[in-house]
């Protein structure tokens, strides 16, 4: 356990600003599009229900109103098209990562959106559907926090949470997830980097968490508290330190007026950055943990994170174009340059036995 969680550190400390700023943009750019789509389409669902505001009383029957349903369909398809073109982004990062390949960010966003079209053409919805639940379990709190400063879903909330059948119905909601999502943790992996349909993506990732369910289960849940309790202790640190700024130079009173809500805004931001530091970290765990898994269950050594300080990777060939064979496509999705890719871990240094791609 302690060996996974070294090598997660590396995998991400390998091309962590590439990461960081493809996160930071890719979340800027999606993340208030969609919340503006989720605005219009709720107020517009409203309007045709004949609601001007939700109670936990008229909640049921919004949710049965024909374009109630239409508006969940069309936001859950582009919730969901977002996070798979994420989640093949992210993949591809740490495929390259996991072959000591630096990827800049826009080879990481066209190898996100070449994964994308690959599962959109084979149509594997059903990953789409995991992939959903997947980011719903990790950010179950942070997606929490969220609704709490969404008008009128914060009050939905409170009153679902203050009714034992609501408490007992989202427990229950949340169990059944867990119970599809944890099996098929490396489905993603095994879809979109071994082009297999989801059920036999799913079938590998069952067959790779065979015997590892209790060390996987344990890190990826760590990971998690302890983020939310780091989470915790740096919002805690800004609202002192607000609190602090603003009696020295305001009066107190305005002070305690101003406070609540700067610490909306405040935690805002902090879930913005969590949201940003679980989908890293989640599929670097995921990521070494499949490759770990995956030579274990083919009996081969263990993968080598332990990069070398000499990283010689040519990315183009003077006489061939791109890099790898000539073609742009086999540098989006690095599985045709594996054979060259696995040279070059033998030899990183560039000793005499080193070979380039194209003399392969």
């Amino acid at each position: 356990m302690r060996t996974l969680t070294k090598e997660t550190c590396q995998i991400l400390k390998f091309n962590q600003k590439n990461a960081l700023l493809f996160e930071v943009l890719y979340r800027l750019l999606t993340g208030p599009l969609y919340l503006f789509l989720l605005n219009k389409g709720l107020k517009w669902s409203l309007k045709m229900a004949g609601y001007s505001y939700l109670t936990a009383g008229n909640f049921g029957y919004f949710l049965l109103k024909p374009g109630t349903i239409l508006m969940i369909l069309l936001i859950g398809i582009v919730g969901v098209l977002f996070l798979a073109l994420e989640t093949g982004c992210l993949l591809t990062l740490f495929q390259g990562a996991a072959y000591f390949r630096k990827l800049r960010v826009g080879e990481i966003f066209l190898g996100g959106l070449s994964k994308l079209s690959d599962e959109v053409k084979k149509k594997n919805w059903k990953l789409g559907l995991l992939i959903l639940a997947d980011y719903g379990i990790s950010n179950l709190y942070l997606i929490y926090r969220v609704l709490t400063h969404v008008k009128p879903l914060n009050f939905v909330m409170s009153e679902l949470m203050r009714q034992n059948a609501g408490r007992l119905a989202v427990c229950a909601a949340v169990v059944l997830i867990l119970l599809a999502v944890v099996p098929g943790l490396y489905t993603f992996h095994a879809c979109m980097i071994e082009q297999k349909n989801f059920r036999d993506g799913y079938r590998r990732s069952r067959r790779l968490l065979k015997g590892h369910l209790a060390n996987t289960v344990v890190l990826l849940g760590g990971y998690y508290a302890g983020l939310i309790l780091l989470l915790h202790v740096i919002y805690i640190f800004c609202i002192l330190v607000a609190a602090v700024g603003m009696s020295l130079f305001t009066d107190n009173r305005l002070a305690l007026a101003i406070l609540p809500a700067v610490g909306d805004r405040i935690e805002l931001v902090l879930i913005f950055l969590a949201s940003m530091g679980l989908a890293l970290g989640n599929f670097a765990a995921l990521s070494v943990q499949y490759y770990q898994y995956s030579n274990r269950l083919s009996r081969e050594p263990r993968w080598d994170f332990s990069y070398p300080s000499r990283k010689i990777v040519p990315r183009t060939d003077p006489g061939r174009g791109s890099g790898c064979g000539g073609s742009a496509q086999p540098l989006l999705s690095l599985q045709p340059c594996e054979k060259w890719f696995r040279h070059y871990r033998r030899y990183p240094d560039g000793d005499s036995d080193y070979r380039a791609p194209w003399q392969l």
